[in-house]
């Protein structure tokens, strides 16, 4: 699938964010559109340190269970659930320059104006001195598999 990987680095170079997004034909990832989609999208993640998933379909029932616990008897439940998952999933979250819309309305007027199906593929954010939880998956985080030719490693096949 044609796309392009975008990086940024935040000022001071203590962040950096690498995000693959995807689209239908090469000629769309290379326009300028496409393009400054992906850098906007790459500095969303730089200003969002809780964020792990894209997509609310990428969060794993246990971590909306473990949310869940985190806030069981707090007043306001439902409020509560809404601002964790808006802090945890890229598509959820106001859009830093537009509050009034969300990162997933912004892909969508992508979608509408460059007559093309956009997706956020996966992301990585790096901070320095930031130790970083097990990956949530494809979607975000540090990846299990970086790539499919490499596979993880075991026991036997660590490095030493």
């Amino acid at each position: 699938m044609p796309g392009v990987i975008e990086s940024y680095i935040h000022t001071g170079n203590q962040t950096g964010v690498l995000v693959e997004i995807n689209c239908q034909n090469k000629i769309t990832a290379t326009t300028s559109e496409f393009k400054i989609l992906a850098k906007e999208i790459a500095l969303q993640i730089a200003g969002s340190p809780q964020v792990m998933y894209t997509k609310l379909s990428d969060i794993p029932p246990q971590a909306i269970k473990q949310i869940d616990r985190q806030i069981q008897q707090k007043e306001n439940k439902q409020e509560l659930l809404q601002q964790k998952i808006q802090e945890i999933c890229l598509y959820e979250q106001p859009y830093i320059r537009d509050n009034s819309i969300t990162v997933e309305d912004l892909v969508k007027l992508h979608i509408a104006q460059l007559s093309e199906q956009i997706t956020i593929s996966r992301f990585v954010r790096f901070t320095i001195d930031e130790s970083y939880p097990n990956s949530p998956g494809n979607s975000g985080g540090i990846p299990v598999n970086p790539s499919p030719d490499f596979p993880p490693f075991t026991e036997e096949t660590k490095p030493e």
